[in-house]
């Protein structure tokens, strides 16, 4: 994995990267303004409360404390089993220092600090922004706040025809919780959950927790959980070249026979049966 990592005192962070879907990091929120630019993946990506469907270049810009995240298709990835994406991170404190180095910056400055929504970009039309955050990748440190000027600024010129991202709607309490355990499954149902885990994200004591869930979906949590990992192990067997063993850990089980016998009751059918089908259709 090539892993980028410049900072001027912690004004921006740069990362390019190769990682395993699952290796994402989940839904999450930072206090800093962030450019995302996927090169091998598809999914379905998660801002500001909102989800859609993203594929190869999507390129966002994410404002300073918007719940954003990208849940990758296990399935699409490169040859070797890999997503690849850049991403651009930076405090506000960023434009005060380009206002010291650059007087005219003020107004440019004023713009970005009156955005409240994140931006998705149009892709036929974010190729200049493409090309100079590619351009961060190669330069050298001392060059990057030039370079980043000249980013934002073309940043700025593609907002004209970006997709500005509606705040989310209200939900009821019951909603609220229902989707935050939906994202959360979705970004963590490789790791090891616990009850007391997706509870404490929620914000409920665990069996708070078990009782709210039962009694709004009619099933326990644990069988919500494994039905979603034997959707995505499906989807990987039926896509991907990993072996039964590796696909049953990479959905966060840790006993084959038992994913066996999940897999058999859900499908109909063994991993094995299912891989072989796709091998002969």
């Amino acid at each position: 994995m090539k892993h980028q990592n410049v900072r001027t005192e912690r004004l921006w962070n740069f990362d390019h990267v190769w990682i395993r879907p699952h290796e994402q990091i989940g839904i999450h929120q930072r206090n800093e303004w962030e450019l995302s630019y996927i090169i091998t993946g598809r999914g379905e990506r998660v801002l500001d409360g909102e989800r859609g469907e993203f594929r190869e270049e999507d390129l966002v810009l994410v404002v300073p404390n918007a719940e954003h995240g990208w849940i990758f298709d296990p399935g699409t990835t490169d040859a070797n089993g890999n997503i690849e994406c850049l991403s651009l991170q930076w405090s506000s404190d960023m434009f005060s220092y380009l206002e010291q180095l650059f007087p005219n910056w003020t107004s440019v400055k004023s713009r970005y600090l009156s955005f409240t929504q994140c931006a998705v970009f149009d892709s036929k039309r974010s190729q200049p922004i493409i090309q100079k955050l590619l351009l961060l990748d190669r330069c050298e440190q001392e060059r990057f706040p030039i370079v980043m000027l000249d980013l934002f600024l073309t940043i700025l010129k593609g907002m004209t025809s970006a997709s500005c991202v509606e705040k989310k709607q209200e939900l009821s309490t019951a909603e609220r919780r229902l989707k935050q355990i939906e994202i959360y499954t979705s970004c963590n149902y490789a790791r090891h959950i616990s009850l007391a885990d997706v509870a404490q994200y929620v914000g409920m004591n665990r069996s708070a927790f078990c009782t709210f869930f039962s009694r709004e979906t009619g099933e326990s949590y644990m069988t919500y959980l494994n039905r979603h990992r034997l959707k995505v192990a499906r989807q990987m067997i039926e896509k991907d070249e990993s072996s039964i063993s590796s696909i049953c850990w990479q959905c966060g089980f840790n006993d084959l026979s038992y994913f066996d016998r999940l897999f058999r009751r859900e499908f109909g059918i063994s991993p094995t049966e299912s891989k072989m089908h796709k091998l002969f259709h």
